[in-house]
């Protein structure tokens, strides 16, 4: 592993500048990951300290293989493909409920006012008591969710977003699931969209395997413009600052000017595709690939600063957070059956751990526990080593 030259990251006022907005956060609160990357802007940065190295502090085994985790309140939330949702505590591993949906589950939690909202491949969003899993509503939609959905705030009233493949985006009142407006795509919608701000509008970027960037006015469900992919988009899009990051299965990377509709820069590598969702700070894009890497890209100049292989494709999402009076450190998993901790600033590794199974879902930081789900079945949790 070599890195890529490149300016150092000076420290956490950088790593963590960013625009902010009403109601949707862009960086993660402490001790909370309330859901799939950790915000609205689907950033995937938390301002938590990420320790030096972990060790396992339990796991616990679902029936099948098991997603994305969320966690408040001290309690983790994951879907698994059997069609259950677990809640476990967080301090203990110990199962607080299991609600059986019925139909697979590759969607990731939400946790909103104490509930849990969560997909189904049969096209179901429900939403749960945290406190017991007991049904609050669902809402039916015309083909399977995989994607987690995402929460704003327009005129006092808190609203759902999530997309289907039905080809639409759907916006639902959150209290009472009742449907507020639907969005057309030409094709299907596999991640979360990312919620920003936009000439002072709240909107979303929805991306599809039509092969475009969808920018949604959330007031009403407008379109206010499109920008064309050269490929389908698979993963959840980042939106910070005007900008709106993915990569797509034409080997890409793009960062993509919103109030335009311009691509700002590409960044391409080798000839294989990303599913991984990226992580955005002031200064890197970083995201897993299929060529078996991890790449960190110059924000500003779309260039690598450095790339980390690993022994497996990396569809899994990464988190970036903040270490105690330095930069930063990436926490991503790969097929490989490892997760990996990296030094931002270098590339280097720093720390890694062998599962075993699959990690293609995005990791979890919660009051200094790291939660992974597992293609084996498990919910693992890790916590910080202490020095001898």
């Amino acid at each position: 592993m070599k890195a890529v030259p490149g300016s150092r990251i000076s420290g956490l006022a950088k790593l963590f500048a960013t625009t902010l907005f009403v109601a949707t956060p862009l960086i993660a609160a402490d001790k909370d990951w309330p859901m799939f990357r950790g915000n609205a802007a689907q950033t995937g940065v938390v301002a938590e300290t990420l320790a030096d190295s972990y060790t396992l502090a339990w796991t616990w085994k679902a029936g099948s293989a098991c997603g994305s985790p969320v966690a408040a309140a001290g309690v983790a939330v994951v879907g698994a493909h059997d069609g259950k949702v677990h809640a476990i505590e967080v301090a203990t591993g110990k199962l607080r409920w299991t609600v059986d949906l019925g139909d697979q589950i590759d969607a990731a939690p939400l946790i909103l006012d104490s509930d849990v909202l969560i997909g189904t491949t049969g096209g179901t969003l429900v939403r749960l008591a945290l406190t017991d899993g007991a049904k609050r509503w669902e809402y039916k939609t015309g083909d399977k969710i995989v994607g987690a959905a995402t929460w704003f705030e327009h005129a006092g009233a808190k609203r759902v977003l999530v997309g289907s493949y039905d080809n639409l985006v759907h916006c639902l009142d959150a209290a009472t699931g009742a449907k507020v407006w639907v969005y057309a795509t030409d094709s299907f919608v596999n991640g979360t969209p990312g919620v920003g701000l936009l000439d002072g509008k709240l909107v979303a970027v929805a991306g599809g395997c039509d092969a475009k960037l969808h920018v949604i006015d959330l007031a009403n469900g407008a379109k206010l413009r499109d920008v064309p992919m050269s490929a389908y988009v698979a993963a959840s899009v980042a939106v910070d600052g005007g900008k709106a990051f993915v990569g797509h299965y034409g080997n890409e990377v793009i960062c993509a000017d919103l109030a335009t509709g311009a691509v700002t820069w590409t960044y391409k590598d080798r000839s294989f595709p990303y599913f991984s969702s990226p992580a955005v700070t002031a200064e890197v894009v970083v995201l897993g690939g299929r060529d078996r890497r991890v790449h960190c890209i110059d924000r500003l100049t779309g260039k690598a600063r450095w790339v980390f292989p690993t022994r497996g494709n990396v569809d899994g999402s990464p988190l970036i957070g903040a270490v105690a009076g330095g930069d930063g450190r990436v926490l991503i998993g790969s097929d490989d059956g490892r997760l990996y901790l990296i030094d931002l600033a270098t590339g280097k590794e720093r720390w890694s751990f062998e599962i075993g199974g699959q990690l293609g879902g995005a990791p979890a930081l919660v009051g200094g526990m790291i939660l992974v789900g597992c293609d084996d079945g498990g919910l693992y949790a890790f916590k910080p080593a202490t020095k001898e």
